[in-house]
């Protein structure tokens, strides 16, 4: 009796227990989850539906850098070329000093193989040699030319003129004596002494010696005005040609003579000392695709003016970087820059920007999207580890604004062309409130206007944007088909096609296109009848530009797309049966004035249905 009433005491326990303990428990949940709530931070909220993520407004420094890797190098290299001329494959290196040695001016670099110019060499010494040989003979016939013409004045014209004078001398004397020959036989013939023959032969040579002093003073006649002018202009020629041939082989020595110095000066050449003291760096050249085009070593041929070797100054060293398009809008001459080496940990260089490349470097096949520009940094305090050829990472200030408000770039969200964050209160009131947006990076950006330190915001707004009002904008098929026929416009008329901008408001560098459609900020959207929804003549020009085949200016139903002709050819106004490009702005400019979709009236194409096919079914077109 005893164990059955203890045995009932001990099973009324039980039941006590396991009806006190889950109540216990259940109590302790009740009044414990508040206090553990209570001391987690609000960021670590879970139901997004109620509690979003949430972070506060900080007033700091606001820096903005742009971080890339480049090597080191010197900003003032000395290049080694080669200087030696030459043809087909070049001139092959036969020595060279090892990279990396510390050279000092005067010091050996590079030999180049000269035993062709050696074998040159010895053929022009012997062209030089017989082009002397021709020049002593070119000499010693101008001498002997300008003899003979001394020797004829001095001889032989002397001598003619001694001999011409001579006879006429005795012409002259046998013309006395035949006169007066003459006169005695005539007045021995009136007396009867001789007979009248001898009288006929005494003035037959009278007559004679005339004849003869007349020949005489012909000859000399003769002599002075053609037979000296002759001989004397015959002389004349042959001392000039053996002049013109003495100053042709005189210059053809020269040019011998010249080739042969040149010849001794490319053989000097092809032994290479370095003109300033400095470092040796090989000029191997890197391919776009990282393989090494152009190796510098013993045995490898070079060509003229290839760079064989640089000495660096290691007092001005810089780093050549590339930054790509996206950031090279925030890169100017003059900021400020900091380099770290990754072969000297710990040791941090002071930079500044220097060139900023106006053009974008070439590219790869394989990469003929990506543009990088080349920008160039100096390092302000080198030291004697700094070496050309180092991998440094450059990290540029590209802004920096203190004491200044800024927020995640994930609080803003854009809305109609305006930017907001959404505050949040102490009883979970959401409200959106339109901000004023400065620089941004990637991670923050600065708050001109709208919200004050420390206020409590959304962090992913753009996720509750719909429970403030501010829903996301969609756009209809008419719209999204103007807004296409603004854009193949844009891409032909305009510059950079359409403005975006990002977080921090600043204004993309693909900017100044929407600008010029009229699609900047504060536009009316394309298709929705404003104007600045899309530029009629821009599309008319592109429509032109696909369509006019024959380029008459003119579109006819064969020029016109089948699925378009019909749309097209409504705005013939003059009834000739093709469309001008006036008569189709006037179309387009009714289009936008209606406001109405593509497919309406004054429009110029249907909107496609779900499969693609025009007509009725489409969503907001109609067959008119």
């Amino acid at each position: 009796m005893v164990s059955y009433q203890s045995k009932r005491r001990d099973d009324s326990s039980r039941r006590g227990w396991v009806l006190k303990g889950p109540l216990f428990v259940l109590g302790m949940m009740i009044v414990g989850i508040p206090v553990v709530w209570s001391f987690l931070p609000k960021t670590l909220w879970q139901g997004s539906h109620e509690k979003p993520l949430t972070t506060t407004v900080t007033r700091g420094e606001f820096i903005n850098q742009v971080v890339e890797r480049g090597d080191v190098e010197s900003a003032s290299n000395v290049e080694i070329r080669c200087e030696v001329e030459t043809q087909g494959s070049g001139m092959m290196i036969i020595r060279i000093v090892p990279e990396g040695t510390y050279v000092q001016k005067g010091d050996f670099l590079v030999e180049l193989d000269s035993s062709t110019l050696r074998d040159q060499l010895v053929q022009q010494q012997i062209k030089v040699a017989n082009e002397r040989a021709l020049l002593i003979q070119a000499q010693r016939a101008l001498d002997t030319a300008i003899i003979a013409k001394q020797e004829y004045l001095e001889g032989q014209y002397r001598q003619q003129r001694l001999a011409i004078e001579i006879d006429n001398f005795i012409a002259q004397e046998n013309r006395r004596r035949a006169e007066d020959y003459l006169k005695y036989s005539q007045s021995l013939a009136q007396k009867g002494y001789i007979t009248q023959a001898q009288l006929e032969a005494d003035q037959f040579a009278l007559e004679k010696a005339i004849k003869e002093m007349e020949s005489a003073r012909t000859k000399l006649d003769v002599l002075e005005r053609f037979t000296k002018p002759k001989y004397l202009m015959q002389l004349d020629a042959d001392i000039e040609t053996a002049r013109a041939k003495l100053e042709a082989q005189q210059h053809s020595l020269e040019l011998q003579e010249q080739e042969l110095k040149k010849i001794q000066d490319q053989i000097a050449k092809c032994i290479i000392t370095a003109p300033e003291s400095g470092q040796v760096v090989y000029a191997n050249q890197i391919g776009v695709r990282g393989q090494t085009d152009i190796i510098i070593q013993e045995g490898v041929r070079v060509r003229q003016y290839q760079t064989i070797i640089r000495l660096p100054d290691p007092k001005r060293m810089q780093v050549k970087t590339k930054v790509n398009e996206s950031k090279i809008g925030l890169v100017r001459v003059g900021l400020p820059a900091k380099i770290r080496v990754d072969a000297l940990a710990g040791v941090e260089f002071d930079g500044e920007v220097t060139d900023v490349g106006e053009y974008p470097l070439p590219s790869s096949f394989f990469n003929s999207n990506v543009k990088d520009y080349q920008v160039i940094v100096k390092i302000n305090n080198p030291n004697e580890q700094l070496r050309a050829g180092l991998t440094a990472q450059v990290t540029i200030l590209a802004q920096r604004e203190s004491n200044v408000l800024q927020v995640p770039v994930q609080a803003v969200f854009e809305y109609a062309g305006e930017f907001y964050c959404i505050s949040i209160d102490q009883d979970g009131k959401l409200t959106p409130v339109k901000v004023e947006l400065g620089a941004s990076n990637d991670r923050f950006v600065v708050i001109r206007q709208g919200l004050q330190e420390n206020q409590e915001i959304v962090l992913n707004a753009a996720a509750y944007r719909e429970k403030v009002g501010l829903a996301e904008q969609k756009t209809s098929p008419q719209q999204a088909w103007t807004e296409e026929q603004a854009k193949q416009a844009s891409e032909t008329a305009a510059e950079p096609a359409i403005r975006t901008r990002g977080p921090a408001g600043e204004a993309t560098e693909e900017g100044a296109g929407r600008e010029q459609l009229g699609q900047g900020e504060g536009a009316p959207r394309p298709g929705g009848g404003g104007p600045g929804g899309f530029n009629p003549a821009m599309i008319a020009d592109r429509i032109f530009e696909r369509s006019d085949a024959n380029r008459d200016g003119k579109l006819d139903a064969s020029e016109i797309p089948e699925d378009r002709r019909e749309d097209l050819l409504r705005h013939d106004a003059n009834g000739d049966g093709v469309i001008d490009r006036q008569e189709l702005i006037s179309g387009l400019e009714r289009f936008r004035a209606a406001g109405g979709p593509p497919g309406g009236p004054g429009g110029f194409g249907r909107p496609r249905g779900p499969e693609g096919r025009r007509g009725p079914e489409a969503e907001g077109g109609s067959r008119p």
